[in-house]
């Protein structure tokens, strides 16, 4: 079967079929995702000015895919336009709209549910978070975007955007520990051998070559407490942050299971595949490979990088493996 590239891509009064380079970042280790739209110079613009056509604010979606089959790769809104030649586009995904400053407040209890709520009133995002009361809070001025990284400081709960490929609703804001929001999708098949373009990056490993401390932190409930650290493994450290309260025992429980977790036979690194299957952060990963007969095991992706232009690839990060 012969695969021939496609693309739609809209930025506001732009549509076009037609692009000379697109590249997506994305990870559940950053609260934002971040795309570059390079256009072709002989792009018609059908007589008007490219101020006209994009502009800051405006709302983007990248489809991309082959032979006319399309998934959503990107939503959210243009950041800069960069009028050189050729022209670049750079965009945020909804974290943009988190740039939003909040009023100061303070809650002698507050869950993590009550606090995203009162952070998005009034932007409609869609919010799907854990079940943790975060204690005592006091908000300082900043945007949304700094209390959510404050958040991720001090309680170990990242946030991000995940988007419906197959339609348009706006993405959802996920707030919580990290893969503890994973979506229930099928498991996208890599084979090193038939379907991988690249796998130079993926390296497979023992268990006793992994070497890391994992350093566990959980902040103190009120301030007539101190926070408790704990340490356990040895190498490079690790630095994990716990909802607060912990006894040391409770947190040298959870980094325990933390450094299990991480001490196990089998890939790390990444490696660089197709357009299909599609595969986006936080989803599951299995990988086969000839040369390891026996490992035939499945992964949760970190991060994908994407890059279309002659060619659709996606660098897939290997996270922790299930």
């Amino acid at each position: 079967m012969i695969y021939v590239l496609s693309c739609e891509i809209t930025a506001g009064k732009l549509r076009t079929r037609h692009v000379a380079r697109v590249q997506v970042r994305s990870t559940w280790r950053e609260l934002t995702d971040t795309a570059v739209i390079e256009l072709p110079r002989n792009l018609d613009l059908k007589g008007k000015s490219l101020d006209e056509v994009v502009k800051r604010g405006d709302r983007v979606d990248i489809f991309l895919g082959y032979n006319g089959g399309l998934k959503r790769e990107f939503t959210g809104f243009v950041r800069k336009v960069e009028r050189d030649v050729p022209v670049r586009i750079y965009c945020e995904d909804y974290a943009y709209l988190l740039d939003r400053k909040v009023e100061p407040k303070a809650w002698a209890s507050v869950t993590l549910e009550g606090l995203v709520t009162y952070l998005t009133a009034g932007l409609g995002i869609a919010s799907e978070v854990v079940d943790v009361n975060l204690g005592k809070v006091r908000l300082e001025k900043g945007s949304i975007a700094d209390v959510l990284m404050q958040v991720r400081d001090t309680f170990g709960l990242v946030a991000y955007f995940r988007h419906n490929p197959d339609n348009n609703t706006r993405p959802t804001l996920f707030v919580g520990f990290p893969y503890d929001l994973v979506t229930d999708k099928d498991t996208a098949i890599l084979h090193r051998q038939r379907n991988v373009a690249n796998s130079s990056g993926l390296k497979y490993q023992g268990k006793e070559d992994v070497q890391v401390t994992i350093r566990a932190i959980s902040n103190a409930a009120d301030k007539t407490a101190k926070k408790t650290v704990v340490e356990v493994g040895s190498g490079p450290v690790r630095t994990r942050n716990y909802m607060p309260g912990l006894s040391k025992e409770q947190l040298r429980s959870l980094a325990t299971k933390e450094l299990d977790n991480l001490r196990v036979d089998g890939f790390s690194g990444s490696l660089e595949s197709f357009g299909i299957p599609y595969i986006a952060h936080g989803d599951a990963v299995r990988i086969i490979d000839q040369q390891y007969v026996d490992e035939d095991a499945r992964y949760l992706s970190d991060g994908v990088d994407i890059e279309f232009s002659d060619t659709f690839r996606r660098k897939v990060k290997i996270g922790k493996k299930l």
